[in-house]
């Protein structure tokens, strides 16, 4: 694999994690106004549902960041000449 193709790839994991927590916020915004604004109103299913629903995903985000730190660590490793002079990626500044 190239340098070139190495931070493509290593773009494209981080776009991927920040989609991931973009839609972690959206679905968090969404369940605490629903929550705040006709929870009174809801049955007991609903509640359910609507708490599994949130579950599933913030589950779904949470995995994505688990891969994308995975992704890091195994480029790292396989390719660690390509990244050397990324100062943050690697934390020694």
């Amino acid at each position: 694999m190239t340098g070139a193709e190495v931070l493509e790839l290593f773009g494209a994991y981080g776009q991927g994690a920040q989609t991931a927590l973009t839609i972690y916020i959206s679905i968090t915004f969404g369940y605490l106004a629903t929550a705040y604004f006709v929870g009174y109103q809801l049955t007991t299913i609903q509640v359910c549902t609507g708490s599994v629903l949130y579950l599933v995903g913030v589950g779904a985000a949470f995995l994505n960041q688990v891969v994308y730190t995975q992704s890091q660590f195994k480029i790292l490793d396989s390719v660690p000449n390509v990244l050397q002079d990324l100062t943050l990626i690697q934390g020694d500044f």
